[in-house]
């Protein structure tokens, strides 16, 4: 299983966010998805901009239409209304399913948001509210109504490029790639295969190896340029070019994809800690110990994971925690017509977490 564009995700907000949000809000909700997505974990808008007759609407449900009651808020009285909140979901590793379930991870997401300025439902008290984020920055719902609108901070800068960035810095560190061995197509758009060709590069120059440009990756980069832009001395043999990353090829990354777990630099930190391997940070002989321990078919978390969910412990040794891995596992370990049920998660995990 592939992960999901980080494309996908903000075009999927973008469209779920409306016409009607703030701009400055709306670049900061792109901004929440990338980061989050660095992470590791894949977060979608699943709303925006709301009329007072949407709000209307979703007032009444579970009141007067069917459905659960999901806001106290009539029209004009919900920040949404003003174009100044969102709401978030996670999806799965493929994209393809919403998870309601509020994990670390969605909080993660919600400190992320919060760090750059929006307030999180989730710290409400009256009316908890955890997929909420919003920039109504202390001002009141009445001065919203007069016309009046808070000041929104600007995107904060970082110090590395990641999936979901575009434009001129981008296309000169495809270009960079290309001129390093690792031919990369010079679009602009830090997409899946730029972030595993900057994974290859890390790797084949002992690197933190995270699929983000950050200094040292950038400092490498434009030495790589250099050597490859010097004349060749006509009384010597040219330097060899660093090996190209070639899918199948025998690095962690490559394998954890192949078996459609998550290959991040943080999911890699988590199994490196599961197997024993101290202070990891993402070097080619941790990676190489790493993975052999994996391909061996023997190796094992060294000690018992402290928890009772099944999801909760195929996330800590960073396996895929969908129904569907969960089936494929219940029926390897003889746990027959499994369904997801309490009973059948907890016979499942004290198989696995011995």
């Amino acid at each position: 299983m592939s992960r999901v564009n980080v494309f996908v995700l903000i075009d999927r907000s973008i469209k779920n966010m409306g016409s009607g949000i703030d701009p400055k809000v709306k670049a900061l909700a792109i901004e929440l998805i990338k980061r989050a997505y660095h992470e590791g974990i894949n977060v979608q808008i699943t709303s925006g901009f709301r009329s007072y007759a949407e709000q209307d609407k979703l007032y009444a449900q579970g009141r007067t239409a069917p459905g659960n009651i999901v806001t106290n808020a009539r029209g004009g009285q919900s920040i949404h209304n003003f174009g100044l909140a969102i709401d978030y979901v996670l999806v799965s590793e493929d994209g393809t399913k919403a998870i309601w379930t509020v994990t670390k991870e969605w909080r993660h997401v919600a400190a992320i948001g919060k760090s750059m300025g929006f307030q999180w439902g989730g710290d409400w008290t009256s009316f908890v509210d955890y997929p909420h984020l919003d920039m109504q920055r202390g001002m009141s719902l009445s001065t919203l109504r007069s016309g009046k609108r808070p000041s929104i901070p600007n995107v904060p800068a970082r110090q590395y490029l990641g999936p979901g960035d575009t434009g001129a810095e981008v296309k000169l560190k495809q270009e960079q790639l290309t001129k390093a061995g690792f031919k990369t197509a010079a679009d602009g758009a830090f997409g899946l295969d730029m972030e595993k060709n900057v994974c290859a590069f890390q790797l084949a120059k002992g690197l933190q190896v995270d699929g983000l440009i950050g200094p040292d990756t950038a400092r490498a980069l434009e030495t790589g340029v250099v050597q490859a832009s010097k004349p060749k001395p006509s009384a010597s043999k040219p330097a060899p070019k660093p090996k190209p990353f070639v899918p199948g090829g025998g690095s962690i990354v490559d394998y954890l994809n192949k078996q459609g777990r998550d290959s991040s630099f943080s999911a890699r930190k988590k199994l490196a800690a599961q197997y024993g391997i101290k202070n990891y940070t993402g070097t080619a002989a941790q990676n190489t110990q790493l993975l052999k321990k994996l391909q061996s078919g023997s190796a094992s978390p060294s000690k018992k994971i402290n928890t009772n969910s099944i999801v909760d412990y195929l996330k800590a040794i960073g396996q895929p925690s969908s129904f569907e891995h969960r089936k494929k596992l219940a029926e390897k370990h003889g746990i027959k017509g499994y369904k997801g049920t309490a009973a059948q998660n907890k016979k499942l995990l004290d198989i696995l977490n011995k």
